[in-house]
């Protein structure tokens, strides 16, 4: 009768600490998973700088202006090209709107 109790107590043992070393190699896993997500968001965060600092430096008004000048031809702008928008309408055209 003494045999029965000790396999019973040695299969609860044996059960337990094979629940427990699962328990732990998925803790591993989940760990591992954590670091290489942590170091993915580090390289985009570098590459987020990288991508501010690229585009503060080809926003520079000084560059947009050669490019506008050089590439697209475009000219610069005079004081008589600067037109206030009540000179383009006529109040012959305000009163048709009325």
């Amino acid at each position: 009768m003494i045999r029965y109790p000790s396999v019973f107590w040695f299969f609860i043992i044996l059960i337990s600490g094979i629940f427990i070393y699962e328990i732990k190699n998925l803790i591993i896993l989940k760990e591992k998973r954590i670091l290489s997500l942590e170091q993915q968001i580090n390289i985009t965060k570098d590459k987020i700088k990288l991508f501010n600092a690229e585009f503060s430096y080809l926003s520079r008004p000084e560059r947009i202006e050669q490019v506008a000048l050089n590439l697209l031809g475009m000219k610069k702008i005079l004081p008589i090209d600067i037109w206030d928008i009540r000179d383009l309408s006529t109040t012959e055209t305000n009163e048709d709107f009325n």
